[in-house]
This record gives structure tokens, C-alpha cells and sequence, in this order.
């Protein structure tokens, strides 16, 4: 069913042209922790984004640029967007890997994020046999409870590159574009 939706979507209104941005992600439980990501958060929005600004001819300010990731990657983006939430309009998780305690540490991170900079989208995705998928599940509605904009979608697969293929990425293209369909109608 899902898949007719997209399609629907997609003919209605196709992509814009995005610029993707997917370095290597580092993994910060193995060594470093808070340091790693720390170092990963400077360098994605300094010297990653200068040069991709640089290459594109394209200047990306918060109100163009948001912050998603897959797996670890979901996990990074949310501690990346904790640490410079006024780098992004909106944060997205695609099977996010992380715990049910972290659900909770990064809703009321999110909230005061929000606080500080102004109101940001969360998109969450996970897939129905994700082993993840509660935990994702949690983070939205603590961020509903406190008022936050997010929007969860749980759609069928499990945590593979195939699941990510076949509709994750789409899912997380969509999730960006909403995100700055909604920036632009707030400039207005």
C-alpha cells in the first residue's frame, strides 16, 4: 500500500534536485566515544559542508540542510543534532540503533534544543520487524508528550540494506523534502 503512496506522491510532485551528503560514519562505541562524535559533528558541518557549498556553487543554511542517518548512523544524526541543532531544520532517524534510555535523554535533548534555536522537525522511520523499532517508537511519543514536531513512520521489512533500499532512503527523501517545503512557506 505504501509503495502506490509513493508513487502517487513522486508523479504528483517529483524530487527537487537534493544534494546528498554520506560521508563514512564513524563508529563511537568501538573507541573514543563522546569525542568521536564530537570531532564528526565539527567536521560535517565545517569542512564538509564548505566543501560541498564549494563544489555545488550552493550556500546550505539551516533552513536547507537537515541531518538524517540509518542504524548507527540514525543514532549519530540525533547526537550530532543535540550538539549544533542551529545547523539543521530537522532531524531524521531511519532505524535508529539506540536504547530505550536513550529514547527518553534525547527527547528532552531535543526539546531543549528546540528551546535554544527555534521549533525543528524530527522525522523517525523504522520497519515492522526492526529490532529497533520500539525504541523509535518510544522517542516519538516522548517527543509528542513534550510538544515537539515529530513524525513517526513504521513501514513493513526488516534492518537490512534491502528494507533501506527499497524504502528507506525514498521514506527519508520525502521526510527532507516536507522538512523544507515547511521552511520555505515559513519564510513566506
Amino acid at each position: 500500500g505504501r509503495l502506490a503512496e509513493l508513487n502517487a506522491r513522486l508523479a504528483q510532485q517529483p524530487f527537487r534536485c537534493p544534494v546528498l551528503l554520506c560521508p563514512f560514519t564513524p563508529n563511537p562505541y568501538k573507541s573514543g566515544g563522546d569525542e568521536v562524535v564530537l570531532r564528526f559533528a565539527k567536521f560535517l558541518t565545517g569542512p564538509l559542508k564548505a566543501e560541498a557549498e564549494q563544489r555545488t556553487g550552493v550556500t546550505f543554511p539551516a533552513s536547507r540542510a537537515m541531518i538524517s542517518g540509518v542504524s548507527l548512523g540514525g543514532y549519530l544524526a540525533i547526537e550530532v543534532f543535540l550538539r549544533q541543532p542551529e545547523s539543521f531544520c530537522a532531524l531524521g532517524t531511519a532505524q535508529g540503533a539506540f536504547g530505550p534510555q536513550q529514547a527518553a535523554r534525547y527527547a528532552r535533548g531535543v526539546e531543549q534544543a528546540c528551546a535554544r534555536v527555534g521549533r525543528r522537525r524530527v522525522e523517525i522511520l523504522t520497519s515492522s520487524f526492526d529490532p529497533y523499532r520500539k525504541n523509535n517508537e518510544l522517542f516519538a511519543r516522548y517527543l509528542r508528550q513534550r510538544k515537539q514536531a515529530a513524525r513517526l513512520r513504521v513501514s513493513p521489512g526488516p534492518h537490512d540494506q534491502r528494507w533501506l533500499n527499497e524504502s528507506g532512503v525514498i521514506e527519508m527523501l520525502l521526510c527532507a523534502e516536507d522538512a523544507f517545503a515547511e521552511q520555505r512557506a515559513e519564510a513566506r
